[in-house]
C-alpha cells in the first residue's frame, strides 16, 4: 500500500468515525489508558500491547487490568515487538471483509518500533484492502523537564531501507527535550556539517519551551540561529511540514540523519516522513539507562493524526 496523505484530526472527529480495530500499549504512566476510559467506539475489537517496561509495575498491573475490564485482548510482545504486531496486523487485514479498514492506534505508551512497524507492514505488504485509514492518538502529559543524565549505548535504524551512504556531508536534524547528555553524544559520534534543532513548544505548558532552551543553552548557542526552529508539539500537521521543509533542502547535497528525540508527536511526523522519503536515515537512540521515573498523568486532550493508506492505483 502507499501512504497517500497524514493530517490532524480533531476528537470530536474521531468520535464519528467508525472504527474496527483499536490498539492501544499498556505503560507504567497514568495516561496509558485515558484514551481508552474516554472514547466510545462501539463494536470495534480492541487489542493491547504488553511490553515489559520495569519501572512501575504496579502501576502497569492497574492498567493492564482496566484496560481487562474495557474489553482489550492482552498481547504479549517482549519476545519479538515487531513480528508480534506483524502477526496481529496481518490478520486484521486478512481476516476482514472490509474495502475501507478503520484502525485507532494509541500511542502514547508505545515505543517507536511499534508504532513505526504498524506503518511499514502496511507500506511493505499487498493487503486486500483498498484502503486503511489509522487514527494515530496522542495524550499529551503532565511534563517533567528534569535533566536526565542518560548515555547513549548506541543508534539504531527504527526502520530498515536500503540506503546508500555516500561521500557527501552529513546534516543532522535533532529534537531537543530534558535528556541533554545523549544529543550531545550523537553529535560527538556523527561529526556533522550542519545541524538543526527543534524545540518543542507545548500548549498545556508555556514554560517547557523556554526551560528545554535553558537546559540546552550550550548546545543551542553553537548552531546558527536560523536552525534552531521552535515547534508547536500539539500540532502535528506543522511538525511535518516543517521537518519536509528542512529535510527537502538539505538532502539535494547532503546526506540527512534524523533523530525523533523529543515528545511522540514528533516522533511520529519524522516517522511518518522517511516513509515518503526513504533516503533519509531515521535513527533511535538507544540509551544505557531507562528515563527518570514519571507517572505520566494525562494532561489534556489527545492529539490526532489521521493516515490514509491505500492501492497504488486509487489514488
Amino acid at each position: 500500500m502507499e501512504l497517500v496523505h497524514s493530517y490532524q484530526v480533531g476528537l470530536n472527529e474521531l468520535c464519528t468515525e467508525r472504527i474496527d480495530y483499536f490498539i492501544a500499549a499498556s505503560g507504567y504512566q497514568r495516561r496509558s489508558t485515558f484514551l481508552a476510559e474516554q472514547v466510545r467506539i462501539g463494536d470495534a475489537k480492541k487489542i493491547l500491547l504488553t511490553p515489559a517496561d520495569g519501572q512501575n509495575p504496579e502501576l502497569q498491573q492497574k492498567n493492564e487490568e482496566v484496560f481487562a475490564k474495557l474489553g482489550f485482548l492482552s498481547l504479549n510482545t517482549l519476545q519479538n515487538e515487531r513480528l508480534e504486531i506483524e502477526k496481529i496486523l496481518h490478520q486484521i487485514c486478512n481476516e476482514t471483509h472490509c474495502k475501507d479498514l478503520n484502525i485507532l492506534v494509541d500511542y502514547s505508551c508505545m515505543t517507536k518500533l511499534s508504532y513505526a512497524s504498524i506503518i511499514d507492514f502496511l507500506i511493505r505488504n499487498d493487503l486486500p484492502n483498498e484502503r486503511i485509514n489509522l487514527f494515530f492518538s496522542y495524550t499529551p502529559k503532565q511534563i517533567n523537564t528534569l535533566p536526565a543524565k542518560i548515555k547513549v549505548k548506541s543508534l539504531q535504524p527504527i526502520v530498515e531501507f536500503n540506503q546508500k551512504v555516500n561521500q557527501k556531508p552529513t546534516s543532522l536534524i535533532i529534537g531537543l527535550n530534558s535528556n541533554i547528555e545523549p544529543v550531545k553524544e550523537v553529535i560527538e559520534r556523527i561529526s556533522p556539517s550542519r545541524i538543526f534543532l527543534f524545540v518543542p513548544r507545548f500548549q498545556h505548558d508555556e514554560c517547557y519551551h523556554s526551560n528545554i532552551s535553558i537546559l540546552n543553552g550550550e548546545l543551542i548557542e553553537r548552531v546558527p540561529s536560523e536552525n534552531v526552529f521552535k515547534y508547536p508539539a500539539n500540532q502535528p500537521d506543522q511538525i511535518i511540514s516543517m521537518l519536509t521543509s528542512v529535510c527537502l533542502d538539505q538532502r539535494l547535497d547532503s546526506n540527512v540523519i534524523l533523530i525523533p528525540h523529543g515528545p511522540k508527536t514528533f516522533a511520529l511526523s519524522s516517522i511518518l516522513l522517511t516513509f515518503r522519503y526513504p533516503d533519509i536515515r531515521l535513527l533511535e537512540i538507544d540509551q544505557s539507562e531507562k528515563k527518570v521515573q514519571d507517572e505520566g498523568f494525562p494532561a489534556n486532550d489527545p492529539i490526532i493524526v489521521k493516515s490514509v493508506f491505500s492501492q497504488e492505483e486509487d489514488y
